[in-house]
């Protein structure tokens, strides 16, 4: 059902709402890329950082040098 009605999967709604998160909390500047992994519950930081990629289209560490901060709303 949850599909049906937003064309995506739980678990890829779960992890997209993730990587917005982790993008808010890169904008404040207070966390490395490696505490945020840890955080959001990611044992492998290169798992997280590709997943980040994946969702926002950049890597954790090029987004919080503050390329692309203003894209963290946003589905792509």
């Amino acid at each position: 059902m949850f599909k049906e009605e937003t064309g995506s999967t739980i678990n890829a709604y779960l992890t997209h709402q993730r990587m917005l998160y982790a993008a808010r909390l890169l904008s404040t500047g207070r966390y490395r890329v490696y505490e945020l992994a840890r955080r959001l519950g990611y044992s492998d930081v290169k798992y997280f950082s590709s997943l980040f990629k994946r969702y926002l289209g950049q890597s954790p560490s090029r987004y919080g040098d503050g390329a692309g901060k203003e894209d963290a709303d946003e589905a792509p």
